[in-house]
């Protein structure tokens, strides 16, 4: 009985994609999948809901559902070429070609496969070209920038150079997987301002848009010492730093989405480093052997640990005002919803709880006194309307009651 229903259910599923309706579609083929034992039913089903994948563009799921069907026939040419395509669009041009040239086996006067087989060869050709061409220029770059005898010219030429390359998703990508983290933590630890901006802002040009980079990159500077690089009496290098947190957070946050995203899943933190830019016996260990995690657990975590450190900025006095001004910066645009129609306003909550004092204490510095805390002229300014903004971003009475009796108690 189970068995006559799922074949329904697949004729159903059948029907529901010839009209282009592959919500639909998909929905059957999975109602089916539940229902049958058949080895047969399954390869066709999966085969099937490939399809859908590959139509709604949903590859990580066709090229799963291919590979499902794969499994229990390993000849499936309609599977195989199914997954080749998923592949492709995954970015994941080696294994698609191994797949098309198997259907190629299989069928060797298909145009078709041979069409698609001379077409990834060629990609695969220019990738590697491009890859090579990165390699290279990479690897010089941070021999001009670790070499103490480089010419200043030549130091400024590469430092540009490098900016440029971590701000391109190859270049980026080259970077990260050749241990250059590591390498510009290096540049980083020359304290040349020249060096150090040139590796934060690299930094930030890898982290833009892409949660995996960006999580790697925050394990592996750590929060601390990127906050205490922007609380330096430097606005360059603070700005730079703040920039850099700000592409960490709307990375974490999912606020800068960019078309690469549906790619991550090929570019995740565990990948084989090669050994293109250092020796092996001078590699670090490596930060990137991290889970990609999801927007919530994890990530929640480091954006919390963020806006600690934002806040506990605010009342060091080993922070400079323009360190200050950008914390304050980060926070107000951070913290408060963009936007009042989201009901959840649980980052508001939490700073009030935890740093309402701190940016109380900020309002309340007199220049004059002895004890005041390094600020710039728009420093009180700023955490007035970071209090004014967290208290607009307040849902119910109960929750402004407990803001005005932080204050009140502060105050008195």
């Amino acid at each position: 009985m189970a068995e006559m229903e799922a074949a329904q259910l697949k004729e159903e599923g059948n029907r529901h994609f010839q009209l282009q309706d592959y919500k639909a579609a998909t929905k059957s083929y999975s109602q089916a999948l539940k229902l049958t034992k058949d080895k047969a039913l399954l390869a066709t089903l999966y085969r099937n809901r490939a399809a859908c994948g590959l139509k709604t563009e949903n590859y990580v799921q066709a090229a799963s559902d291919a590979s499902r069907a794969i499994d229990i026939n390993s000849s499936d040419i309609k599977a195989l070429y199914r997954r080749c395509q998923a592949l492709e669009h995954l970015g994941k041009l080696d294994q698609a070609f191994k797949d098309v040239q198997r259907c190629a086996t299989l069928e060797p006067r298909n145009q078709n496969f041979q069409e698609t087989l001379r077409r990834l060869n060629t990609s695969i050709q220019e990738k590697l070209r491009v890859q090579f061409s990165t390699d290279s220029r990479v690897q010089k770059m941070f021999e001009i920038l670790l070499d103490g005898n480089s010419e200043a010219d030549k130091l400024e030429k590469a430092a540009n150079n490098l900016i440029v390359l971590g701000r391109e998703e190859a270049g980026a990508e080259r970077i990260f997987q050749n241990n250059g983290v590591a390498l510009l933590l290096q540049l980083v630890d020359t304290k040349k301002p020249e060096l150090v901006l040139a590796a934060v802002r690299t930094l930030s040009g890898m982290c833009s848009g892409h949660r995996a980079r960006a999580t790697a990159i925050l394990h592996a500077v750590r929060i601390d010492r990127i906050c205490s690089l922007m609380a330096v009496e430097n606005q360059e290098m603070s700005l730079a730093v703040c920039n850099l947190l700000q592409a960490i957070i709307d990375a974490l946050s999912g606020e800068d989405k960019q078309e690469h995203r549906r790619k991550e899943e090929a570019l995740v933190l565990g990948r084989r480093q090669s050994s293109v830019l250092v020796p092996a016996a001078l590699r670090l260990p490596s930060p990137f052997d991290l889970p990609l995690s999801s927007p919530s657990s994890d990530t929640k975590k480091d954006l919390k640990q963020i806006t600690n450190h934002l806040l506990d900025m605010l009342v060091s006095k080993k922070v400079s005002g323009q360190g200050r001004d950008q914390a304050l910066n980060l926070l107000n645009k951070n913290v408060p919803r963009k936007d009042l129609a989201i009901q959840d306003n649980s980052r508001t909550i939490y700073v009030v709880d935890n740093g309402l004092r701190k940016i109380l204490k900020v309002v309340g510095q007199v220049p004059d006194l002895p004890s005041c805390l390094p600020l710039t002229d728009n420093t009180r300014m700023l955490a007035t309307i970071l209090i004014n903004k967290l208290y607009d971003d307040l849902r119910c009475d109960p929750e402004r009651d407990h803001f005005r009796k932080i204050c009140e108690e502060y105050i008195t």
